[in-house]
């Protein structure tokens, strides 16, 4: 009879720290999401600088009188270097997505069925389903 309440606890216990390892994880993978949009704003400072410098280097070819601009090796390599940053853009969007599949993945096997319908629904933003998630969760960990 005493061993029940003592395995009772082990298994609360044991629940709280899983939870608090899950939620650790996810606020470090939120921000590295951050960190990400961050890079991803500057990235687009560069990006647009370099349509900038493209567009006033085939302004200038045309004033010079050069009838195909775009076979210039200046203009191509500033139309380069902005596939290269706008490319490098899209990896960190897709880094990103990643980081956040993680979480709904670490949430939902956490939580069970009831995160994986929210996931399901895909009609709410990230946010709202990890409140929800949350508060289903401590429903859980608390339940009798």
């Amino acid at each position: 009879m005493a061993s029940e309440p003592d395995n009772q606890v082990s298994q609360f216990l044991s629940n709280v720290l899983r939870f608090l390892k899950i939620v650790t994880l996810n606020s470090w993978r939120r921000l590295c999401i951050l960190g990400r949009y961050t890079t991803i704003c500057l990235h687009q400072q560069c990006l647009r600088r370099a349509w900038r410098t493209l567009g006033k280097q085939i302004c200038q070819a045309v004033a010079g009188g050069e009838v195909n601009p775009m076979l210039l090796d200046e203009v191509q390599d500033s139309l380069t270097r902005a596939q290269v940053i706008q490319e490098t853009k899209d990896q960190h969007y897709q880094a990103i997505a990643a980081l956040r599949e993680k979480i709904r993945a670490s949430w939902t096997t956490f939580c069970g069925s009831s995160a994986r319908r929210w996931i399901s629904a895909r009609v709410c933003s990230t946010e709202s389903w990890i409140r929800a998630a949350i508060v289903t969760c401590e429903r859980w960990l608390w339940a009798p």
